[in-house]
Parts: structure tokens; sequence; C-alpha cells
């Protein structure tokens, strides 16, 4: 480790851990990955030295670069030195989106999604298959270039060759869970990628059974919200088709004209890559002599004995150092655990309280017109909304459904004008009159239109009975009674 200083440690699992590290000769930091490694298990050995040999073989601005590797036999590890991602993870971005509440905007997707394209079109004419594609294992570097990283699981194709079934359940594809070799299980694992990029959830379709409706509700969902294009939520019902067979290749992606599009501005970008060709790392009957077999790079190695297992005493002050690096890192994390559990109980506090007034509303217009139409709507918004936003829809589904009742209303008074009027026009109509007021008007209707007055009296015989029509108001020529009162009188 004569070369480089530990900076921090990024990560570890059940392969060994990774580390922050800076060369002493050119102040430049890279991730080194130390896998632990059953020296007396030969299978174990080459299946972990195909990692070296996949980052070796390929050359490309979007997959993490190999910058060495060395055998460490004094701690039975494999040490990769490989290029560094300074700006985190793609998981990390979902996790911080995720903590606010916050969607990427379409044009960030994008980008994210036709960098991952070109990378996979990259590795596959390089005969590699990720298996363990999702967005931990890809990263931005200083300049915010994707790459993708970890090709611990990764593996050279060969005709009609299965693999070993490797893989995150939440991305992996039904065929790579029957052991069956293609391609496109990495574009089933971006389909998932693409799939918590639009909607800021895990994808739970190895969960239910890769079950069809499942999937295509789930992704009517997001056409619902309409918060993206229909082009973009068309690719990633292309990437989650459930037969393999059915889904497109990755150079039918690249083809779509708005990928096309954007990939133009630099038409050599998908060959600009190298691949290296390597034979598989053999393994020295001394393993002694493995680091002889290794592929090469410029950059000097080490050994970690020194920092894993030494207990020379170091430095005061590189101590003191180390001790703030990791202060100050651990205070990071209880920053943001803590930031997370506020969020996380105002989210809980701002849940109750639209549940609280959803019911409210909703007891309010229970016994009103189209109450089920209203309840259905104000549902549908419901986990769609933050709090603000849904007392917002609700105060225009108020004002929508008091407009309507007005309008509602309006009519039923029109209607109600309407047949009092036929009504009355029709009793009028079916009197007689005396000779004296027949002669003076062919019809009651003339008769009152041509009456001066707003409001008239007439009286109208019928047989020997006297009808008394009162206050007949006269409005451009409709008639509109106040008040009808019928006497009847024997004696005339």
């Amino acid at each position: 480790m004569h070369n480089f200083d530990i900076i921090d440690e990024l990560g570890k699992g059940g392969f060994g851990k990774v580390y922050l590290v800076k060369s002493k000769k050119n102040e430049e930091l890279y991730a080194l990955k130390q896998i632990n490694v059953e020296i007396n298990n030969l299978d174990d050995l080459k299946f972990k030295l195909k990692e070296i040999k996949n980052l070796a073989s390929i050359e490309s601005k979007y997959i993490i670069s190999y910058k060495g590797s060395y055998f460490d036999k004094n701690i039975s590890s494999l040490l990769i030195l490989m290029e560094y991602g300074e700006n985190g993870s793609l998981a990390e971005k979902i996790n911080k989106n995720r903590n606010l509440q916050k969607y990427f905007n379409e044009e960030e997707i994008w980008s994210i999604l036709i960098q991952i394209l070109i990378a996979l079109s990259h590795l596959k004419n390089c005969k590699i298959i990720h298996r363990d594609l999702k967005p931990a294992n890809i990263v931005f570097d200083k300049n915010n270039q994707l790459k993708i990283t970890d090709l611990g699981l990764a593996d050279i194709i060969k005709e009609n060759k299965n693999f070993i079934c490797g893989g995150t359940k939440h991305y992996i594809s039904l065929e790579a869970l029957s052991n069956i070799t293609d391609f496109k299980s990495d574009l089933w694992s971006l389909g998932c990628i693409l799939y918590e990029l639009m909607t800021l959830n895990l994808p739970i379709f190895f969960f239910k059974n890769f079950d069809t409706t499942f999937i295509k509700n789930k992704i009517r969902e997001i056409y619902q919200k309409n918060i993206y294009s229909d082009y973009l939520i068309l690719i990633l019902d292309l990437l989650l088709t459930v037969d393999y067979k059915n889904r497109p290749d990755v150079e039918y992606f690249l083809k779509i004209p708005i990928i096309n599009e954007q990939i133009n501005s630099d038409k050599n970008v998908l060959k600009k890559y190298k691949n290296n060709n390597l034979d598989s790392i053999q393994i020295p009957s001394n393993i002694n002599n493995l680091n002889n077999n290794l592929p090469k790079k410029e950059i000097k190695f080490f050994s970690m004995k020194k920092y894993l297992n030494s207990n020379e005493e170091e430095d005061e002050e590189e101590n003191h150092e180390i001790i703030k690096k990791i202060l100050l890192k651990k205070i990071k994390e209880k920053f943001i655990e803590d930031q997370k559990k506020i969020l996380d109980s105002i989210k809980r506090e701002n849940e109750e309280k639209k549940r609280k007034m959803l019911y409210e509303y909703l007891s309010k217009i229970k016994n009103t017109e189209n109450f089920n139409f209203y309840k259905q709507r104000l549902e549908e918004q419901f986990h769609n909304k933050n709090l603000n936003e849904f007392e917002n829809f609700i105060k225009k589904v108020e004002a929508y459904r008091k407009n309507e009742e007005r309008e509602r209303k309006r009519q039923m008074a029109i209607l109600k004008r309407e047949e009092e009027f036929n009504r009355t026009r029709n009793l009028l109509l079916m009197k007689t009159f005396t000779e004296e007021e027949i002669k003076k008007q062919k019809n009651i209707e003339n008769l009152i239109q041509n009456t001066d007055n707003n409001i008239i009296n007439i009286t109208i015989y019928n047989g020997n009975k006297k009808i008394n029509v009162l206050k007949s108001t006269i409005k451009k020529k409709k008639i509109f009674l106040k008040k009808i009162s019928i006497n009847v009188d024997d004696n005339e």
C-alpha cells in the first residue's frame, strides 16, 4: 500500500469491502475493491477472477475503468483498483428524491436512460452481459458522467451457454431466474430502473410473479399522473415486456427516433469502446505467482497487510485526520437519518390530515347528487397529491360541485316555469268567452298580449261558471302567473 492512502470505506458486503484511496504519486482518487477468496477453492477463485477479466476486457467511458489488480496472499484477497464515481450512485440520487418526495424531471431521466443504453450496447459488442444492473451499480464521476460498475456477476456470453442465476430480486428478469442467457435480461433490469426513476418506488414485479396485468396497471398509473410524456411511458412498457422473446433488443431502442436524435450529436459514440478480447485468467500451480497472470496497467500496486492487519502505531497527526473524517462521516449519516425521520413524521402527519380532510368533505356531501362520482375522483387523487395539493383539489371539486348544483337548480326552475306557463296557457285557451269578448279579440292569448298593463284582470265565462284569472304578468310575450284564483258562482 506504499503508493496509496486509504481515505474512507465506501461499502461492504459478502464479497468483501470497497475503499476510497488516494494516489501518493498523482493525488488522484480511486476505488479499491477487496474481494475475499478461498485459496483452496479453485472454483471460487475462478469465479472471482472473472470480474478482473471483464473489467480489463472493455474500455468505454460508460463503464467504470480498470486501473490494475493484485493478489495479496497475506490477507487472501484480490484487490481491484478502479475509477472512482465521485458524484455518488444512482441509488443515492433516487433515495434523495424519494425522501424529498420530488420527481425526477424528464430531461434527466432521458439522459440516464440513453447513457445506460449506450453502455449496454458496448457490453453486448464485447459479448458481456451484466446480470446485476441496478441503481447501486450505476455511478457518476466528477464530471457527472454515468458509468456502470460491479461486473462481479457479469459473464462472457458464448453460443448455447447457460449461466448460474444471479442478480438482485427487484431488478432480475424472468428468463434469468430460469438460467436462460440473453442480453435482453439487462434491458428488463433497465426497465425496472426506469420505473423506479419515474415513480420513486421499488419495482416489485418479481414478488408479483411477473404478472403482466399487474405490470400494465402500474404503467397505467404513471400515465394517469400525467407527469411524463407518452413516448417515455411507451419505452418503459417495451422494456418491461415479460417474455424476453418479445422484448426488443438494445439496437432497437437506440434506433428509436427520439433516442437516435440525441446521440447523433456524437455519431461515433456507439463505436467509442475498446474490446481487449482477454482470455480467462490462468491460475498457476503456485498461487503466489498469480500476480504474473493478472491484466497489467501502468499503476504500480501494493500490499494491504499493513493497513488491514498491522498493529503498528501510526503517526499522531495522521490518526487525528482519520478520526476526524470518521466523525464527520458519522455526523453526516446521523444528520441524514434524523432528516429522514423528520420527513417520515411529517409525511405521516400529512397523510392523517389528508385522510381527515377527505372524511369530513365526503360526510358533508354524502346526500348530494353525484356523490359516488366525487368520491371516486377524490380517492384517486388521495395518494397522488401532497397535503396542499389535495386541499386545493378539494376546493376545486367543491367549486365545481356548487356550480353544477346551481346549474341544476336553474334548469329545474326553467322547467318549472315552462310547465306552469304551458298549464296556464292551455287552461286559458280551453275556456270560452262571452260574445262581447270574442268580438273584441279572437283568443285570450291575443287579449293578454295586447294589454298595455303588466297586471290585468280577465274574466272568462264557461257555461254558468265565472273564472277570475288574476294578476297575470307579461314579460317578453311570455305569461308567468303569480296567482290564480277560481271562484264558482252557481247564480251566474
